[in-house]
């Protein structure tokens, strides 16, 4: 089982790094950049609050009050604000309790079965990285400058090397 909490923290690491580094392109008019679904600000809003949003759920958050962190409103407006609740949700999440006991303890999961805590990190990392992408693409249709190398580079401008 270590292994498998080694896997998640090291992809739980990568992303925090990585959406830091989505960070650098944020475009400065924001308003004109949107899709059907999602503005870039819901989007990166939605994204950002995930890994809060999962430890919300493990802390036992009621239904109704963790479908608001994960669809919103949301008051997020800078790239600050993303960073500070993406850095808090993750640095909470990597030291969680649940993370290190055993799958035997379930947690409930609105979209099915309660499932363990390993695999509701599973869903997060997932999760996350469809929005990452979805992300890219509204970024890149607002000039920034990424191309398929931003998805691997950390914040501190490197390549990912693990």
């Amino acid at each position: 089982m270590k292994e498998v909490n080694f896997y998640i923290k090291k992809e739980l690491d990568f992303l925090q790094k990585n959406l830091n580094c989505y960070l650098q392109y944020w475009p400065i008019n924001i308003d004109q950049v949107n899709n059907t679904t999602y503005s870039l600000l819901e989007l990166a809003s939605h994204l950002y609050t995930l890994p809060a949003a999962y430890c919300a759920l493990f802390n036992g958050i009621p239904e109704d009050d963790l479908l608001k962190l994960w669809g919103g409103p949301w008051n997020y407006k800078s790239i600050d604000d993303f960073r500070e609740i993406l850095d808090k949700g993750m640095t909470e999440i990597m030291s969680h309790k649940f993370l290190s006991m055993r799958d035997e303890i379930l947690i409930p999961w609105t979209f099915g079965n309660p499932i363990s805590a390993r695999e509701h990190c599973v869903n997060l990392i997932t999760h996350m990285y469809h929005h990452r992408g979805q992300m890219h693409l509204l970024l890149k249709q607002a000039g920034a400058k990424i191309d398929t190398g931003t998805i691997y580079m950390t914040s501190e401008g490197r390549w990912r090397t693990d």
